[in-house]
């Protein structure tokens, strides 16, 4: 573990738009952040902070509260990607979005029907860190056995989901690196 700023130890990464060249970047080393955030405007950068014990409960109890089990045992959750990323985006990134306002959960729910590139660099980190409270809650769950079919089936497929989310990364930054080369060579 490296030592950073204590300030530093709630940021999980940095999203940062380079508006002069378009790129987007996630930056997950600490040791940059003091660097970056002197060099750039708070339009530039994103902060997603980690996720904290308060808000992993509020993960799980959301989903929870949004799943019902029918009279064969049979879970079925209600609730979207686009649902979760709206309630926790707000509170573990500095965007300016607040909960309590009507209007700025609408506004979020339309930019993520159609996010920039910026926003869905931004979704998709989230959405990795929300897999990854899923992925604790199951472990922690003694007997996932005991767990209704149709729910380990949701779980099961939120894991597949995330790999081919990993996988759809990496192209992207294939893409770009591609993209980077072309340039160069063009100039």
């Amino acid at each position: 573990m490296i030592r950073v700023s204590k300030i530093y130890d709630s940021i999980k990464c940095l999203v940062k738009e380079d508006f002069e060249t378009g790129t987007v970047t996630v930056e997950y080393n600490k040791g940059k952040f003091e660097e970056i955030l002197k060099e750039n405007t708070f339009w530039e950068v994103t902060k997603i902070y980690e996720i904290t014990k308060e808000t992993r409960e509020l993960l799980v109890n959301k989903l929870l509260q949004n799943s019902e089990v029918d009279e064969n045992g049979k879970a079925k959750s209600s609730i979207s990607e686009t649902e979760l990323i709206v309630d926790i985006l707000p509170i573990i990134s500095d965007i300016p979005y607040t909960l309590e306002l009507e209007e700025d959960m609408e506004e979020l729910k339309e930019r993520l029907e159609n996010p920039t590139e910026v926003l869905q660099k931004i979704s998709n980190v989230v959405y990795a860190m929300l897999i990854n409270v899923f992925n604790d809650f199951i472990k922690q769950t003694k007997d996932i056995e005991s767990l209704p079919k149709e729910t380990q089936e949701l779980l099961q497929l939120a894991l597949e989901k995330e790999e081919l989310q990993k996988q759809l990364e990496e192209e992207n930054e294939l893409k770009d690196s591609v993209k980077e080369l072309e340039n160069i060579v063009g100039e």
